[in-house]
């Protein structure tokens, strides 16, 4: 008999009350919003609500503003031998343009082109002129005043990187935005 009354006591300890949830959507009523009509836990129990799609999170910056340049965060790509502009450059030069008309409208701007030291130095000069030059009118032709900038071409003679390896060679073929007063 003692073991039957502890085996009763342990089964009516276990049971639970649930509670009310009268449209069965799995939201209790004290926490539905809509309680007579079946929705989600997102919509508090609410039909038709849908859970709000997060922000991305923002692109890195390509172009960061430095006293006294634009810090471009890759480089400006040419067609091989030419002053035309690779188009996957486009959206760096757009950040740039955006970044240059955010200065104050008396900022001066110089593009200064860079060479390797492979070919010819007059070549290069002439070369990274060019490049310089054709980034200008890009940024003009984004709203920055032709009158702000200037184009410089320094060919091979101001490496930042020794020119003997591909990797040295491509980093001195650039093209630099320097801020002025």
């Amino acid at each position: 008999m003692l073991t039957l009354l502890a085996t009763l006591w342990v089964c009516t300890a276990t049971a639970t009350v649930a509670a009310p949830d009268y449209d069965r959507d799995g939201v209790p009523d004290l926490e539905d919003d809509c309680p007579t009509d079946p929705g989600d836990a997102v919509g508090r129990g609410c039909p038709g609500v849908v859970a709000p799609t997060p922000e991305p999170p923002p692109p890195p910056a390509r172009v960061a503003v430095q006293a006294d340049r634009l810090d471009l965060k890759e480089p400006v790509f040419f067609q091989t031998g030419s002053a035309r502009i690779d188009p996957r450059s486009f959206p760096l030069l757009d950040d740039a343009a955006a970044a240059l008309l955010g200065l104050p409208p008396a900022t001066r701007v110089a593009i200064e082109g860079h060479t390797d030291d492979r070919g010819r130095r007059a070549a290069n000069v002439r070369l990274s002129l060019q490049r310089a030059q054709a980034v200008v009118t890009y940024l003009v032709k984004r709203g920055v005043p032709k009158a702000r900038l200037s184009a410089r071409g320094h060919g091979p003679d101001r490496p930042i990187a020794p020119n003997d390896t591909e990797a040295g060679r491509a980093q001195n073929r650039r093209v630099e935005v320097l801020i002025g007063p």
